[in-house]
């Protein structure tokens, strides 16, 4: 029976890429998967056991990361704006003086306006890379351009607001309240697929605490919203609605400070990819630097030595005197004298002599039929006997 990855025992693994301690910032690289942060003693692992990512943020390009800071950038100055205009409409509550309405108008629409293009920036498609995993969640283009189109209703309600409240008819006024109101709810609820989105893309980062903020907020965000706004038109109805109005609206603002805190965390996040991976390069291009001195440096000392065994043999081949005897062959008693640059001379060879004739002392061997006997007979001489 086969067995699914998520079956199979967690192992200790060692972290190859740089990922960021979720409670300090301190880089990981290098521990295993089960420790905890040398800086500050946090757990390493997130809860959940085995990390859905092969790779970090910091393993993306540069340019990814600095894009990513700065919609992250945009994000956090829309919730500052925002958030200390409505301070400063609470202090006005108190007794404070009242701020112009036509700086109010324009720090809202500003707050809308680059709020936009950070959530535009932030849902581009992140790169792939050798080591990067399919998710189910960053890696869907119908989820993105969702979150881009829907975030749009922010801009058109406070553009909705601020002309309604310079229109000089009342009806018509009204009528652009209610469409804001209509707008700022759709874009409430877009807010909880967006949190479901970076929630991820804080996992991918490493930093597991980010992710269940964001996580949160969009539960919260997503059950009292609904419930807030039907409670706010049925509070004239009968006062239990009103109640209901208050509580959700305490969770919504209770999961409108999760997710903007949590913005602003991914914005010092992504900062810090960004600096470290210009670090990593640098010390990457220091360390190959070094690689390739110490190689130079070896070539030439091997060069010199060369060259020193070139010179010592020259040197001693000039140290051999031109008279030195010279011996010819292994083992061999005979020398030769060598004279540098004298000829040698002459070797002449002497013709050597003719062999007497011989008469064959054997007759060569042509067959019995070629040969016939013949006598001699030596010749009598005076005394012979006959």
């Amino acid at each position: 029976m086969p067995i699914s990855e998520d079956q199979l025992p967690v192992v200790d693994r060692e972290i190859q890429s740089h990922r960021p301690c979720h409670k300090c910032g301190y880089d990981l690289r290098g521990l295993e998967e089960t420790a905890s942060c040398p800086e500050c003693g946090a757990p390493i692992r997130a809860r959940g056991g085995r990390s859905r990512f092969a790779d970090t943020l910091t393993d993306a390009p540069l340019e990814y990361l600095r894009w990513l800071t700065f919609g992250f950038l945009l994000l956090s100055v829309s919730i500052l704006v925002g958030a200390l205009t409505a301070a400063y409409q609470l202090f006005i509550g108190t007794g404070g003086a009242p701020i112009p309405a036509a700086v109010a108008h324009g720090l809202t629409l500003l707050a809308a306006l680059v709020w936009l293009p950070g959530v535009w920036i932030t849902t581009r498609q992140r790169p792939t890379g050798e080591y990067t995993t399919h998710d189910p969640i960053l890696d869907l283009p119908a989820l993105r351009w969702a979150i881009r189109w829907s975030q749009v209703a922010a801009p058109l309600c406070a553009a909705l607001v601020i002309t309604g409240a310079y229109v000089p008819s009342p009806g018509a006024a009204q009528a652009l309240v209610i469409g804001a109101g209509l707008l700022g709810a759709v874009s409430l609820l877009a807010m909880v697929p967006l949190c479901v989105y970076l929630s991820s893309l804080a996992d991918w980062a490493g930093d597991s605490g980010i992710g269940e903020r964001l996580r949160g907020a969009a539960w919260s965000l997503a059950i009292f919203g609904p419930v807030t706004a039907v409670s706010v038109l049925l509070g004239s109805v009968a006062g239990v609605f009103k109640i209901a109005a208050g509580w959700g609206s305490l969770f919504v603002l209770l999961g409108a400070a999760l997710f903007s805190w949590s913005i602003l965390q991914l914005a010092g996040l992504s900062q810090w990819a960004v600096r470290n991976h210009i670090s990593g390069a640098e010390r990457d291009s220091r360390v190959a630097e070094r690689e390739r001195r110490e190689r130079m440096e070896r070539e030439a000392r091997i060069e010199s030595m060369s060259s020193a065994s070139r010179e010592m043999r020259v040197e001693a081949e000039q140290r051999v005197p031109d008279d030195a005897p010279i011996e010819l062959g292994e083992g061999g008693d005979g020398q030769e004298i060598r004279h540098l640059g004298q000829p040698l001379p002459p070797i002449t060879k002497a013709r050597p002599e003719r062999e007497p004739d011989r008469a064959p002392t054997s007759l060569p061997d042509m067959g019995e039929e070629h040969y016939e006997e013949h006598r001699v007979e030596r010749p009598t001489r005076p005394g012979d006997g006959g």
